[in-house]
């Protein structure tokens, strides 16, 4: 997603990332405020590659969590790939319990620090293969989530009949090679819920078109940023926070 460029700036002024000491060194952790309140969260998991996007150190993934903390929103990275059993050892079809398992580790890590709170709304962001693990958890109503986004998600190996049991937001490239569209309108139209989704296209728009912190287009231009549908995809994701109204169960 692209973020207004004063925004940009002001985010990449931070420091990377606030984690605690009592955290494991795969979890990411950044706080609306540092007052300890409850208050909505959301857990972000990223592309196949990990929170590195062709050597930008995370920054990306960091700057989207500032921007939710931007909302009142708390957020959690989950560099699941230091977690979960490798791609190549459990294979694809298995491949998404393993990262929702690792988020739901990172979530119950956090809650013995005193974060995200049970009673608070928890949202959850996904990209590329971390989409896998979006899909396991929007399906699990034990995980108090409220809705789910995801950038390009993979839906390899996924059949038939998936039931989410939460609001979907997709942002999808047309031009996408790598997690094509017609894969994707499939899986939805699979669906048992397929009116839980909400499918956002974008023109011309390739893997990666979101992630503004890689300037020159990679894999043979499959993987490539792409300005108008990064500001069009900004936009809806500042109207579906405008518009989902999350908070906390506090009475």
């Amino acid at each position: 997603m692209k973020l207004k460029s004063a925004l940009l700036g002001l985010l990449l002024a931070v420091p990377a990332a606030a984690v605690a000491k009592e955290s494991p060194d795969h979890l990411y952790w950044f706080a609306a405020a540092e007052d300890g309140a409850p208050r909505p969260w959301a857990v972000i998991l990223p592309g196949g590659g990990g929170i590195d996007n062709f050597g930008d150190e995370g920054e990306y993934y960091f700057a989207f969590a500032r921007w939710l903390n931007s909302h009142g929103i708390d957020a959690l990275v989950v560099h699941y790939q230091r977690d979960a059993r490798p791609l190549d050892e459990v294979g694809l079809p298995a491949y998404g319990e393993e990262i929702a398992g690792a988020a739901l580790r990172g979530i119950e890590s956090e809650r013995s620090l005193g974060r995200m709170d049970v009673r608070c709304d928890g949202i959850v962001f996904g990209w590329s293969m971390g989409g896998q693990g979006v899909w396991e958890l929007a399906g699990n109503e034990s995980v108090g989530l409220a809705a789910a986004i995801a950038f390009y998600p993979s839906v390899q190996s996924r059949g038939a009949g998936y039931t989410p049991r939460i609001p979907v937001t997709l942002l999808q490239g047309e031009s996408d090679t790598f997690t094509p569209l017609p894969a994707l309108q499939e899986f939805v139209g699979g669906s048992t819920v397929p009116e839980a989704f909400s499918l956002h296209l974008f023109e011309g728009a390739r893997h990666g078109f979101d992630v503004d912190t890689v300037a020159e287009p990679q894999l043979g231009g499959g993987f490539a940023y792409d300005r108008q549908s990064a500001e069009a995809a900004h936009s809806v994701l500042e109207q579906e926070l405008a518009e989902s109204d999350l908070s906390c169960g506090l009475d």
